[in-house]
């Protein structure tokens, strides 16, 4: 039965296995394991290519998707070891990222004061950003007779706003909070003129 190792050890094993199979070579400088590691992610493209019948290819390093993809895996690894990275700290980092959802908030949610009062602790300060092809509008009516805002479509006009990121059990209090709002995943523009989902409470 194949042993079972940690995240770690596959890391240690894989560095001290390159050291040993390639030590009378040229010594590979980290530029080196990234061009090869865009090799391997190249063979992996090619070989799920042909295997979805996308590209034919007779390369032999088209062949065997899973394994390519391992070759890439272990390449990876060896990088993390000739780095000296501490592999689990940084994939932590990384799935708390992917576990995360971004909100864009407009009047007065914009102040993170208010979103605390709901139990929410964004991850990081908000950034301005833009939605655009949208009007800030208060023509929600609340219980004590005064409009609260929300946002309608209307072409070229667009709302300034706060973007936040938040943990997804957040995103939950979030839904009880804004009571008469419901979620919608819409288009910010960032402040470098880019793109990114996120979600907005709309009346």
């Amino acid at each position: 039965m194949p042993v079972s190792r940690s995240l770690s050890e596959w890391q240690r094993e894989f560095g001290e296995a390159a050291r040993r199979k390639f030590r009378n070579t040229k010594k590979w400088d980290q530029q080196d394991r990234v061009l090869s590691i865009l090799r391997q992610l190249a063979d992996v493209g090619g070989a799920i290519q042909k295997e979805q019948s996308i590209f034919p290819s007779r390369d032999h390093g088209h062949e065997r998707p899973n394994h390519r993809i391992a070759a890439l895996i272990a390449d990876i690894l060896i990088l993390c070891d000739e780095r000296r990275l501490d592999l689990y700290a940084e994939l932590e980092e990384v799935l708390e990222w992917f576990r995360c959802q971004r909100v864009f908030v407009f009047g007065s949610n914009m102040s993170s004061g208010r979103f605390r009062a709901y139990g929410v602790s964004p991850t990081r300060p908000g950034v301005a950003t833009v939605l655009s092809d949208h009007q800030l509008t208060f023509n929600k009516k609340s219980t004590d007779g005064s409009g609260k805002a929300t946002v309608v479509p209307r072409a070229s006009s667009e709302v300034w706003g706060v973007l936040y990121t938040v943990h997804a059990e957040d995103l939950k209090r979030l839904d009880k909070g804004e009571i008469g709002y419901r979620r919608k995943l819409l288009k910010i523009r960032l402040p470098n003129d880019g793109n990114i989902d996120a979600w907005v409470y709309v009346a």
